[in-house]
């Protein structure tokens, strides 16, 4: 227990500082420390397993660690050539287009100043520290793809020496020089190299991290323990599925500690490893920190691309699951030589004693930690999440391959040859990098925005889907062009397109002269109106068209003047066809139609909405067959209350209510009105202060006085069985 007491007594200094937080020096200084003292604690449980171990190497039962075999200087010179070829390859798709992945990266982070940068996570796309680093090439060397593109790159090519370095902890020489071979010319590992995204970044640090847990495993010091405990860290700040070869690093660790110690020895290590891992999670939080405090840990653990799905919905996917989790690292690999690799993935984890002087098979530590995380998590992880163990399948299949061939020269350059030039071969020539689709695939985007730039004009709007829509911002970006309203399917509705102040609406990314899969690409509903698709011009996969749309006198259909209001100018409906149609006055307008149950349509932008007065000209074509026919609410929040005006057409009838908590609480006031079927009014409904009006084609109608509703935003309900026409509906801020 000595160790423990001097962790104890070094560490108290720092522990009993007057400031609570930890600054990120006091920090580190921390991690020195510890990682020093840990190093200490391991010294006494290696001279016990050093004696163990030299023992059975003499005996014949244990192969010498392979970081000891001597190799040639051709050895390294094969190295050498693979890592020039390995970044040939990656070089040769630098400039290919950009994707939608990589140009909302920089668009909405890394191009943004480094604080924001730091402290945004409004979705997982911002793979922080490599966003970091694109924000420094960035500020270097401007936004070229290829600039943007350069961490991921360096961190590809480096990958290639890694792999033949963790290799070499593990294996023989000749293993490490196939895995590096097999890194250099893997699809998945050569995609992501040249996408500004952090995926071989996470790779990198990944197979370091399985490297120094080896080194650890064989004598373990406080630079190592270090390492770890960075490696782990950057590895959770780039991505948090780092948590996967986090995990298999660990779980090796203890298995291989599990395998050689006894009792006390064991848990002693147990528990060095957990203060380092421990370290390592503390490390994570103190870089997240600005994320945290903006936004809270929920963030990052709880955003809707990690939530568990329905257990029924995962283990119907789960073949899906396991199919990628094995198939991923493969990719691009002609099926026999897959079927070869696959085979000395096998032979490496059945044979790992023969083949390797060090613990167990990482790949047995790999399947005994994936597999239940998997389960335990239940989520469906990108594809793309795989690209971290990548390098490791890769170094398990050299592993068997290279114990197969033995130590024949020929035939080992025959299988390092055939295992990968006819792989880097066929990905070439079949155009696989550029047209993968993992990320979003745009070929003719800078082809369109540039053909925007040049004619589009204020007033204009363009229709381009998610994937497209990033790459053509990007490309508007890179050449200098200024914004431009850009929708995609989730910010498109009839009723904006065809308002009177819209120009021409460009749309992007639909079959030409199709409007049924226009509709179905921006899930717009089928209109009541006729409208086309006339080509403006053809790019080499792609047409931009214009959508011709019937040349309604539009009306304000919506709008409202609250400044700075971020409101989303859709409908949320409910139980309600809405259909733009023509109305009696030659202007469009919306037809709402209800069946047997109330319909609803919410303006839900701004819950905070106090003093406004809405004004809406309506026409009941077909009176409702329960209550009143049109409900209209202010200041409604579902939780807290709203004022109501309704009107009934039949029964002549006109009134403002109250609900409050969910209660209701009844008329506060009513008036009678000869209203008329088929007839257009004018309701303008007030809430300003404590003050509650309703107008009828100018005229007052009711008058109260109350402050029971404080504020919330704008609903609009149509009774059962009914048709309502609308052509203008306005809100409008006010003061007290």
């Amino acid at each position: 227990m000595d160790g423990y007491r001097d962790l104890h007594i070094k560490l108290q200094p720092i522990h009993n500082k007057q400031h609570t937080k930890l600054g990120i020096a006091e920090f580190f200084t921390f991690l020195r420390k510890a990682s020093q003292i840990l190093s200490k604690l391991n010294k006494n449980a290696l001279k016990e397993s050093g004696k163990m171990l030299s023992l059975a190497r003499a005996s014949g039962s244990l192969k010498t660690p392979m970081t000891t075999t001597r190799v040639s200087k051709s050895h390294y010179l094969v190295l050498f050539s693979i890592i020039v070829l390995g970044a040939a390859l990656r070089l040769h798709y630098i400039e290919q287009p950009m994707r939608y992945d990589e140009a909302l990266t920089y668009l909405r982070y890394a191009s943004q100043p480094l604080p924001a940068v730091v402290s945004s996570y409004n979705e997982p796309n911002n793979h922080v520290f490599h966003s970091v680093l694109v924000h420094a090439a960035y500020t270097v060397f401007g936004n070229d793809p290829a600039a943007l593109r350069l961490p991921a790159l360096i961190a590809g090519v480096l990958l290639i020496p890694a792999a033949y370095w963790t290799s070499r902890r593990f294996f023989q020489p000749r293993a490490g020089l196939l895995a590096a071979g097999l890194c250099a010319a893997s699809l998945p590992l050569v995609e992501f190299s040249v996408n500004a995204r952090g995926y071989t970044l996470l790779a990198l640090f990944s197979i370091l991290l399985l490297g120094v847990v080896a080194l650890l495993k064989d004598r373990a010091t406080a630079r190592r323990w270090l390492a770890f405990i960075v490696l782990s860290a950057l590895g959770f700040y780039t991505i948090p599925v780092m948590l996967y070869p986090f995990g298999i690093a660990a779980a090796w660790l203890v298995l291989s500690y599990r395998r050689d110690q006894k009792g006390w020895q064991f848990l002693k290590r147990l528990i060095v490893l957990g203060v380092a891992s421990a370290a390592a999670v503390g490390l994570t939080l103190l870089l997240y920190s600005p994320i945290i405090a903006v936004a809270g840990i929920g963030a990052l653990t709880q955003n809707q691309f990690v939530a568990r799905p329905e257990a029924y919905e995962f283990y119907q996917r789960l073949t899906e699951v396991l199919g990628t989790l094995f198939g991923f690292p493969l990719l691009g690999f002609p099926p026999l030589i897959a079927a070869v690799l696959l085979a000395g993935v096998a032979l490496a984890m059945a044979l790992h004693r023969r083949i390797s002087g060090v613990g167990i098979s990482p790949g047995w530590a790999a399947l005994a930690w994936l597999l239940p995380v998997l389960f335990i998590q239940r989520v469906i992880p990108f594809d793309r999440t795989w690209t971290a163990i990548t390098p490791l399948a890769l170094m398990l299949a050299a592993a068997g391959i290279a114990y197969l061939v033995g130590r024949s020269d020929k035939v080992f350059t025959a299988a390092l040859l055939l295992l990968t030039i006819p792989a880097a071969v066929g990905w070439v020539q079949s155009g696989d990098v550029t047209s993968s689709a993992r990320t979003g695939y745009a070929p003719d985007a800078e082809a369109a925005a540039l053909w925007l730039g040049e004619n589009w004009q204020p007033d204009d709007v363009v229709l381009i889907p998610t994937p497209l829509d990033e790459p053509v911002r990007y490309y508007l970006d890179y050449h200098d062009y200024p914004e431009i309203d850009i929708r995609n399917q989730h910010q498109v509705y009839w009723i904006d397109l065809l308002q009177d102040d819209v120009g021409t609406v460009y749309v992007f990314g639909a079959p030409p002269d199709d409007i049924d899969r226009l509709i179905e690409t921006f899930t717009l509903p089928t209109p009541s109106f006729e409208a086309s698709l006339e080509t403006a011009v053809t790019f080499s996969q792609t047409t931009l068209q214009a959508l011709a749309l019937p040349g309604y006198p539009a009306g304000t259909l919506y709008a409202d003047d609250f400044e700075g209001d971020e409101f989303f100018s859709g409908w949320t409906l409910n139980n309600l066809q809405a259909l733009l149609t023509k109305a009696e006055t030659n202007n469009q307008a919306l037809r709402l139609t209800t069946a047997d149950s109330l319909g609803e349509m919410n303006l839900s932008g701004a819950l905070d909405w106090r003093d406004y007065a809405v004004e809406v000209r309506l026409q009941v074509v077909t009176p409702g067959s329960e209550g009143e026919d049109v409900y209209l609410h202010l200041r409604s929040t579902a939780d807290v209350g709203s004022y109501i005006a309704g009107i009934d057409i039949e029964q002549g009838h006109a009134f403002i209510a109250g609900d409050l908590n969910r209660q209701w609480r009844g008329l506060l006031a009513e008036a009678g009105m000869p209203f008329e079927a088929g007839r257009w009014y004018t309701l303008r409904f007030v809430a300003q202060g404590n003050a509650v009006s309703l107008d009828v084609d100018g005229e007052p109608v009711i008058n109260i006085e109350d402050d029971a509703a404080q504020a919330g935003a704008v609903r609009l309900l149509i009774s059962p069985n009914s048709q309502v026409l609308i052509d203008d509906l306005r809100i409008t801020a006010l003061s007290e």
